[in-house]
């Protein structure tokens, strides 16, 4: 907890722009970390979704919102767009290799001793960062969240588009996924 009272001693130093953009920066650590995952998950043949898995992160997060004065519904929608979106990561570059039958990764990251422990720790940040965005967020002030997934990498970019969808959903702006893809 002791993260968690530095943390909030930040938050209150900081404007309601960077709140947001400390939680979107968190987002894309997050969505990062996928590549290892990816990589661990390629070399072993792991599927890319674990529905038991995804569950029990769930549940745990709803257990924790109240304690970040965020809804359980809040914390939910927004941390199974966090999955939503690193599975598209996972799925498009496991697809990649595939297609260019790549070899295993040499010494990969392990995914349980390693980047689930990182993930792990940006669970409780990510929570924290969410709870300190809501006022933006329910203000309406949601310019920060269109730029930050204008990026140069096509498959970061959904990902990071898809990640923070809940956030604009929190704003009060309706984001309906295109029917067709345009040049």
């Amino acid at each position: 907890m002791l993260g968690s009272v530095v943390a909030s001693a930040v938050w209150d130093d900081a404007d309601a722009d960077d709140k947001l953009a400390v939680l979107i920066g968190l987002v894309k650590e997050r969505l990062r970390l996928m590549w290892a995952v990816a990589e661990s998950k390629w070399n072993s043949g792991a599927p890319v979704e674990d529905e038991a898995r995804e569950e029990r992160l769930i549940a745990d997060i709803e257990a924790l919102a109240p304690a970040y004065g965020i809804t359980p519904r809040q914390a939910a929608a927004f941390f199974r767009a966090q999955i939503e979106a690193a599975k598209c990561v996972e799925s498009a570059l496991i697809a990649r290799w595939a297609a260019a039958r790549t070899a295993p990764f040499d010494a990969p990251a392990d995914l349980q001793t390693v980047i689930r422990p990182k993930l792990d720790r940006l669970t409780p940040a990510l929570l924290e960062a969410l709870a300190a965005a809501m006022p933006q967020l329910q203000r309406g002030g949601v310019e920060p969240i269109a730029a930050a997934s204008r990026l140069d990498d096509p498959v970061m970019a959904m990902a990071v588009a898809r990640a923070l969808q809940s956030l604009l959903e929190l704003a009060g702006v309706r984001a309906v996924a295109p029917t067709t893809l345009h040049p």
